[in-house]
């Protein structure tokens, strides 16, 4: 939207450096065109939820290369894609996206039911519900 606006002005945001976003991948091409736009700006894809934190992972090489791709853990925490709790999933299979980490949150208030869905493993892995594919080995 900021550089649809018509209004845009990039001499006006050349001080801007970092951009961070999330929530879901950006439309294929806008980062491209938000690059040309705006070319002192380094954009960064995150990926995070309340559970877990705000900024679990970080994209910010070769996103043209996997566009869809949520980057690498931060410092404070691993992640794994597992097809099934202990086995985790091949490169190129589906799986759900679980953390592990200082980050993540001890439980749900008054709902262990729940903390403990989350915690399913017992082992401090936080499973997200998300699916996801590892492309290739860290």
């Amino acid at each position: 939207m900021l550089i649809e606006h018509p209004a845009f002005d990039a001499r006006a945001l050349s001080g801007l450096r970092k951009i961070v976003y999330g929530g879901a991948p950006a439309p294929l091409g806008l980062i491209e065109q938000a690059d040309g736009m705006l070319p002192g700006c380094e954009f960064i894809q995150n990926y995070g939820m309340t559970e877990i934190g705000p900024l679990v992972t970080s994209y910010r090489k070769d996103r043209g290369k996997y566009p869809e791709a949520i980057g690498h853990p931060t410092g404070h925490t691993e992640c794994a894609i597992f097809t099934t709790p202990c086995t985790e999933a091949a490169i190129g299979e589906i799986g759900e996206l679980c953390f592990r980490g200082a980050s993540l949150m001890n439980g749900y208030i008054g709902d262990p039911e729940q903390t403990a869905e989350f915690f399913r493993t017992g082992d401090g892995w936080g499973w997200t519900g998300d699916l996801a594919v590892r492309t290739k080995t860290a």
